[in-house]
């Protein structure tokens, strides 16, 4: 598959995901986040529960979950923004491109992880509300939020 194929695939999965974000919980639970991977659900479904870093490991999964585990180099079944901020390539000079993996916070591990969607924007799930029970997948600014740690890449 060819780098512009897989961002086509990415981003019909993350808009498929954004789609269908009021079907979608968030849950920190050791279980319940990873239910996407576990129970082998595939785009145009969503899993019902995720948490931001299981929610951009499934997005990944979903396209390369037959090969190893890039993201976090745990087997496709954990994970969590200290693992994802462990693999990829750091991309430093600014030019992020769609896919990337934005990690933010001030320390590690990190506190949130969104796909960069371009155009300024990324996608991540539990960032709606103020109150975790309400948090949905949601699309916000880049800058918006919490630091800026860094942006990771997976593809090239």
């Amino acid at each position: 598959m060819s780098y512009s194929e897989i961002l086509g695939q990415l981003e019909s999965y993350i808009t498929n995901a954004f789609n269908l974000r009021y079907d979608q919980q968030y849950s920190e639970d050791s279980v319940a986040r990873w239910v996407g991977i576990n129970d082998r659900i595939c785009p145009m479904n969503v899993p019902a529960t995720s948490d931001c870093s299981s929610f951009v490991t499934w997005i990944y999964w979903t396209m390369f979950g037959n090969g190893p585990d890039i993201l976090n180099g745990e087997g496709w079944s954990a994970g969590y923004t200290g693992t994802l901020w462990d693999h990829g390539t750091l991309v430093s000079d600014g030019n992020f491109v769609v896919g990337d993996i934005c990690i933010y916070g001030t320390s590690y591990p990190f506190d949130h992880a969104a796909i960069y969607l371009g155009g300024g924007y990324v996608i991540s799930h539990g960032t709606d509300s103020d109150s975790a029970a309400n948090w949905k997948v949601g699309v916000n600014d880049f800058g918006s939020g919490l630091p800026l740690a860094g942006c990771r890449r997976y593809v090239s």
